[in-house]
């Protein structure tokens, strides 16, 4: 730009070998904000996070969401939403939707009629559990099984109970994430590693995406 500034003749007159145009407005930003040096640009990037439709009491709903947000960069902070085929979905739910700023809905075990009401009642476009790592509104992310590098990371015992695969998270298929996951010895090794960041598969979700970094309790997942 201040290279631009010097090309430009003081009466705005083009010089021959640019554009009349664009040396002008250069001109113009320059006489507004001062040359100082260079210029540093913050830039966050973020990734797609959803909200796991399942129907309301489901356990095997529960636990397939928690295995697709656990293998997604930032997976620890995508919403599950439980659907009454009567009432649909809570007001406290829509508000939590509503607040977290999600790329769309996908359904899991909803029914399909119940789903596509959910989704129009938050507001979210719907897309399905095969599509959500196809489909560019829910896309941009990254699996986790690409991770390299450090101790293998805890995720639920296999069959284990509901309150560790909501702690610590748990994977469809093990296999395609060894050796970088890996089974407790009981639930109790899960209890310990939540008060300590990015030792379980969930809570490594959410390296180098929290806004504001920082190693304490509040970022990671905990089952009390």
């Amino acid at each position: 730009m201040l290279a631009l500034q010097h090309a430009v003749q003081s009466d705005h007159q083009a010089p021959r070998t640019f554009s009349a145009e664009l040396l002008w407005q250069a001109d113009q930003v320059n006489r507004e904000h001062a040359y100082q040096g260079r210029s540093v640009m913050w830039g966050t990037v973020l990734p797609s996070r959803v909200a796991y439709l399942i129907e309301a009491g489901s356990t095997d709903g529960f636990r397939t969401a928690v295995r697709a947000a656990s293998a997604r960069w930032g997976g620890i902070c995508e919403l599950i939403i439980e659907v009454d085929p009567v009432s649909g979905v809570t007001a406290a739910a829509h508000d939590l939707v509503t607040r977290a700023e999600l790329e769309a809905a996908v359904r899991v075990d909803v029914a399909g009629e119940f789903a596509v009401r959910a989704a129009e009642d938050l507001n979210l476009p719907l897309v399905a559990l095969r599509d959500v790592e196809t489909d560019p509104r829910t896309a941009f992310s990254y699996p986790l099984s690409a991770v390299s590098g450090g101790d293998p990371l805890l995720i639920a015992e296999e069959h284990g109970p509901l309150w560790q695969a909501a702690a610590a998270g748990d994977v469809i298929d093990e296999k395609s994430f060894r050796p970088w996951v890996r089974r407790p010895r009981d639930g109790s090794e899960i209890g310990f590693a939540q008060d300590r960041p990015h030792l379980t598969l969930l809570a490594d979700g959410s390296w180098q995406f929290e806004e504001h970094a920082t190693d304490s309790m509040a970022n990671t997942s905990a089952v009390i």
